[in-house]
């Protein structure tokens, strides 16, 4: 049974087909090497390499570039490693000091709601709390001037239940909350 090989090369580089037919003359040889007295089937080169359009010298090129493109351009290349990190290597690495989670010094309790957060920032819960108590404020601004483009210039004072205008408030926008004034909106 004899079979038959087809070797395409299509290589930019002039020596890559003499370098293809050194490479299969050795495989033959360690293939006889390996089977001693075994007869071998005849058999030619097995590989088939479809070259890329780039190969071929473009008829239609318009750009004027006599550069010729290398078969190197098209690839993508990436650093490799030339050894490998040891095991400790790696593990003092990861476990440095400067990546490690730092211990947190500066966390106290809330004075408004008692639950943790870092000195000197706002508390999230009781920021959620503020940004709902500032929803409804600028709502009912909204129902009162009639959209957001209509609100004059002037600023906005907020009154809650049980509070009275100040002389100096003459003349700002007032915005009636029928609700006991929270403990964190603090009044001027």
């Amino acid at each position: 049974m004899a079979s038959s090989m087809l070797l395409l090369v299509l290589s930019p580089w002039p020596g890559a087909g003499r370098l293809l037919r050194n490479c299969w003359e050795r495989l033959q040889r360690k293939l006889l090497q390996s089977r001693p007295g075994f007869p071998s089937p005849p058999c030619g080169p097995a590989l088939a390499v479809q070259g890329p359009a780039m190969f071929a010298e473009s008829v239609n090129d318009t750009s004027g570039s006599k550069e010729i493109s290398s078969f190197l351009d098209s690839i993508f290349w990436m650093a490799a490693p030339k050894n490998r990190r040891t095991i400790e290597v790696n593990r003092c690495r990861r476990r440095n000091p400067r990546k490690l989670i730092k211990i947190k010094n500066n966390i106290d309790i809330c004075p408004e709601c008692g639950h943790l957060k870092q000195k000197h920032v706002l508390c999230g819960y009781c920021y959620a709390k503020v940004r709902k108590e500032t929803v409804e404020i600028r709502r009912q601004i909204w129902k009162q001037e009639g959209g957001p483009f209509k609100a004059p210039n002037v600023e906005t004072v907020v009154l809650y239940t049980g509070e009275t205008p100040a002389e100096q408030d003459q003349g700002k926008r007032i915005i009636e909350r029928e609700r006991k004034r929270p403990s964190w909106f603090t009044q001027n």
